[in-house]
């Protein structure tokens, strides 16, 4: 995890071997500006697409920043048998089992793993493959996590 000096945002990179630098939650581009300076080539993705739009323009001038529909890129990446995992801070339906039920859809050989299973006491009531943690419940900050496998 990387923080920014001059603010409490912070943002995660992932190194994905094929495409470059991975920035999760980019939001309109500002921290990816500061990112792109040091990365050869960089994705650059987040949840909302309304916000994401506004990102390319910030970044025109910076070669090598793309960003793709959030998670299809490493999706596709992966090697048979690796994984995937997509977590929030959020306790959003829309930002949490809306967009991780969409992936497959997206990257075919990649299946959702049943975290639920595991974990039952945290599995999530839209989707109990997946693990949802409630403020209300669980004393802390809302937090999601599915977890994707690529096929063998």
């Amino acid at each position: 995890m990387v923080r920014a000096p001059d603010s409490r945002i912070c943002w995660v990179v992932i190194t994905v071997t094929e495409f470059g630098t991975f920035e999760i939650g980019c939001s309109i581009g500002v921290l990816t500006r500061k990112l792109a300076r040091r990365c050869e080539r960089l994705l650059a993705v987040d949840l909302l697409p309304e916000i994401l739009a506004r990102a390319p323009a910030r970044c025109a001038d910076l070669p090598g920043v793309s960003f793709p529909r959030l998670a299809v890129p490493p999706a596709r990446s992966l090697r048979p048998g690796g994984t995937l995992v997509y977590s929030t801070c959020t306790i959003s339906r829309a930002e949490n089992e809306d967009i991780a039920a969409e992936l497959p859809g997206y990257a075919s050989t990649v299946a959702a793993d049943d975290l639920g299973a595991l974990e039952p006491r945290l599995a999530s009531r839209a989707d109990r493959r997946f693990l949802q943690i409630l403020p209300q419940r669980d004393r802390t900050t809302g937090f999601f996590i599915a977890r994707f496998r690529r096929e063998s």
